[in-house]
């Protein structure tokens, strides 16, 4: 089946308990892409809904095939060009969602998912790829929960964005999360992982990161999030050319068993440098197995 969308324009779902479900089937999946294979805007999804269990699985997609959006296709929060209605600030969370996705593909696209606002909205994926996106694969809102397994990414931020890479989130983040398990990423630019998110886990993730120059100028992991946060790594390897630095700040606990970063530096700097109480310490904290090139602790 295709669902074909003219020249430049988008989809938006502004109702407050707005549901949308995508079934396709593995022998008949269902695609999204522009008429004439031209590149249309992506989808916008504005308003959360309150009503008790509102959010469970709302957004439901399931063997999709996404292709050739200028934008991002899945917006939380507000239209993509900013008129319209919006929901979410940085005191007042807007689940959008949640989005349950499973056996999607992602190709020529702005971006898989951002922010338009849409804090704390809920995001799962299983089973999925993404190929060749502008910005950053995923930008997400303040206190976003994501969960992403099972997944192939290539090509994220080939525009080469100072601020985009493969996974980022916005500043101010008092909860949230990134759980990413058995996970392949190939060609994230500039950056891989800058997020402030409650609790970053991380799990069986290998990354070919670019090997151009200036490609990775930028941060390998970054876990700035200090307060009650949490940091568990396993199995996670960087091969290719070694990003700049990577800032791990979790003051919960930090568990790392096996993270291979080449040379790039690993600063582990619980609640930030001006922090002056005391980090993780005793079965909350452990780190073993780890290359990197010069290690920071404070």
């Amino acid at each position: 089946m295709e669902i074909q969308i003219a020249a430049g324009k988008g989809i938006s779902f502004d109702g407050g308990c707005t549901k949308f479900f995508v079934n396709g089937s593995a022998s008949a999946p269902i695609n999204f892409t522009g008429i004439n294979g031209a590149d249309w805007l992506g989808m916008a999804f504005t308003n959360e809904c309150t009503t008790a269990g509102g959010t469970d699985n709302r957004h439901v997609f399931k063997n999709v095939n996404f292709n050739d959006t200028t934008d991002s296709v899945f917006r939380s929060g507000s239209r993509h060009d900013g008129t319209g209605p919006s929901c979410g600030s940085a005191t007042a969370d807007c689940n959008t969602g949640n989005f349950t996705m499973s056996d999607v593909t992602f190709e020529n696209v702005g971006s898989v998912f951002t922010h338009g606002s849409g804090q704390g909205t809920s995001v799962s994926m299983t089973d999925f790829t993404v190929s060749g996106v502008t910005g950053s694969c995923f930008d997400f809102a303040e206190n976003t929960e994501a969960v992403l397994m099972e997944g192939t990414v290539t090509n994220c931020n080939t525009a080469g964005g100072l601020s985009d890479g493969a996974i980022m989130s916005v500043a101010g983040s008092t909860s949230g999360l990134l759980h990413m398990e058995n996970m392949t990423f190939t060609n994230s630019y500039v950056n891989f992982i800058d997020v402030d998110l409650e609790d970053l886990f991380l799990s069986n993730v290998t990354v070919a990161s670019p090997t151009t120059a200036g490609a990775t100028s930028g941060s390998a992991i970054t876990s700035d999030a200090g307060a009650d946060s949490d940091v568990y790594m396993y199995n996670v390897e960087f091969t290719g050319q070694a990003y700049a630095s990577a800032t791990i700040a979790a003051m919960e606990s930090i568990y790392i068993d096996g993270l291979d970063l080449m040379t790039t530096t690993l600063n582990v700097i619980p609640g930030g440098n001006s922090q002056t109480g005391n980090g993780p310490s005793s079965t909350s904290m452990k780190m073993m197995d780890i290359t990197s090139g010069d290690l920071t602790m404070k």
